[in-house]
């Protein structure tokens, strides 16, 4: 079992093993950074790959599997493959003139028993973003941040929920209400969902220069800077939110969540 780069930068490398540890397959030719992993019942292993900023054109990935990059921003893409390796279909998360990805935040996902697939992340910078459907969120520009004389971008956390066959369902993004001494700075880093499709995301608002109110929708907003659990139920609507604690997330059966970080 072999793989061969495609270029001398960034090589995506996908690999599978048996329950032995003896090598399967192993995928590559992909100009990016394949990220968070999950796998459904069938086998089909749901990717995200963040796209690097020098990278333009078509992306291939394999299959008649493509996406268009068109600008020098970062762009993070969830693809589906089948239980063999072999794409299906690929959709950026974000595009236009907005970063996402290696430099708009850590990008996580998570599959429910009904077929949905979530993706949370952050998205960095002032321009438009395509989920899927025109998605522009409303907040500051761009600003300079002293005393480095250079342009700060605002950063929206943002969730993603698309069904099995890529499209794109609704999506939701926290938005500053106020904000003072800085752009607007929101991320999401970890994310799980429970039986119920009831979803459980955790992140940060704000940062060490800037302060403020940040709205989650439904009523449920949070002042800055600070850590965030929030829940959202299964059709994207925010109902409470905990702050002071922020990292990797797990759930029990009996519908516990724990927080590490």
């Amino acid at each position: 079992v072999t793989a061969t780069a495609s270029s001398d930068g960034y090589n995506g490398l996908l690999v599978k093993y048996d329950a032995a540890g003896t090598l399967q397959w192993a995928r590559s030719g992909i100009l990016g950074d394949i990220g968070p992993l999950a796998i459904d019942p069938a086998g089909n292993v749901w990717a995200l790959v963040s796209l690097p900023d020098v990278a333009s054109g078509a992306i291939d990935f394999g299959n008649g599997v493509t996406v268009t990059k068109s600008d020098a921003r970062f762009d993070t893409v969830l693809v589906k493959y089948d239980s063999t390796g072999t794409a299906q279909w690929a959709q950026t998360v974000t595009d236009d003139s907005g970063n996402s990805g290696s430099n708009g935040g850590r990008f996580s996902l998570t599959l429910d028993g009904f077929g949905n697939i979530y993706v949370a992340g952050a998205l960095a910078g002032s321009g438009g973003y395509d989920a899927g459907t025109d998605v522009t969120p409303a907040g500051k520009g761009a600003k300079s941040r002293s005393p480095i004389s250079q342009p700060v971008s605002p950063a929206y956390a943002l969730i993603v929920n698309y069904d099995s066959s890529g499209a794109a369902q609704w999506k939701r993004i926290v938005t500053a209400i106020t904000v003072t001494g800085d752009s607007p700075n929101s991320g999401f880093g970890a994310i799980a969902v429970d039986s119920d499709g009831s979803l459980y995301v955790s992140g940060g608002i704000g940062s060490a220069l800037g302060s403020g109110a940040y709205d989650f929708g439904n009523g449920v907003s949070a002042t800055a800077p600070n850590s965030v659990l929030v829940k959202y139920n299964a059709s994207g609507i925010a109902q409470w939110i905990r702050t002071g604690a922020s990292g990797s997330l797990a759930l029990d059966s009996a519908g516990s969540i724990y927080v590490g970080g």
